[in-house]
């Protein structure tokens, strides 16, 4: 297993970067790196929820976190293919919902076991995403025009599932995951920026967008492999 984890963590470290240097040389094979990154990520995943155990709350979690990151994996596949556009949004807003539906399960999970908020508490939650979401949106400013009924999902299940992470984040604040689920939540952000600039990347054409589309994605692989490659 140790060397499984070791594999996962160093293979994710030569897929980006593998990318950043195709980047550099204005190679046009560099995002490939963005989904070898995602199968590590996913690779890891699944190799700490055997560890926490299967039948646990957080093994749970990293299980459907994995086969979301999976489908999401797929998704950055069928748009470097080149698939159809009613595929590739397809396949990324079904990553979304599967991992909204595994924040979900932890976060209700964390208030069977009492971890509740207090109603000030989720009017920080409501706060916090409502400036993060205002960020991101106010970047992107005039998405919607033109944007097709997939485009807009995609962008409002990433906002959803930033949301459910900041509550998770402020269950766990000032506990010892207070830190790793803080940089969850910024994996998140990076989600959003993604999906963002691949829907205005679509509706516009400019390459630009796919710059901020992939490296963001690249990050969101980073933060959340070098999460998942901790065991503890």
């Amino acid at each position: 297993m140790n060397f499984l984890r070791a594999l996962a963590a160093i293979g994710l470290g030569i897929a980006i970067t593998a990318s950043l240097m195709l980047l550099a040389l204005n190679n046009p094979l560099w995002p490939w790196g963005t989904g070898l990154a995602m199968f590590f990520f996913c690779m890891a995943t699944y190799l700490k929820a055997i560890h926490l155990g299967t039948g646990t709350l957080r093994g749970k979690f990293h299980i459907i976190l994995g086969s979301g990151g999976a489908v999401f994996t797929a998704g950055i596949l069928a748009g470097l293919f080149g698939s159809d556009p009613l595929l590739l949004f397809g396949l990324h807003d079904l990553g979304r919902v599967v991992l909204i539906f595994a924040l979900i399960l932890m976060l209700l999970g964390l208030m069977k076991q009492g971890y509740t908020l207090s109603a000030m508490e989720w009017g920080q939650v409501v706060l916090v995403f409502l400036v993060l979401a205002g960020i991101g949106l106010g970047l992107f400013y005039g998405l919607y025009s033109g944007a097709t009924p997939l485009m807009i999902v995609l962008v409002y299940l990433s906002l959803i599932l930033l949301f459910v992470t900041v509550a998770v984040v402020r269950v766990y604040l000032g506990s010892s995951l207070g830190a790793r689920w803080t940089l969850g939540a910024l994996s998140v952000l990076f989600i959003t920026f993604g999906d963002m600039a691949m829907a205005y990347q679509a509706m516009s054409g400019i390459e630009w967008w796919t710059y901020v589309q992939y490296l963001s994605w690249s990050m969101l692989a980073i933060i959340m492999g070098i999460i998942s490659s901790m065991w503890d």
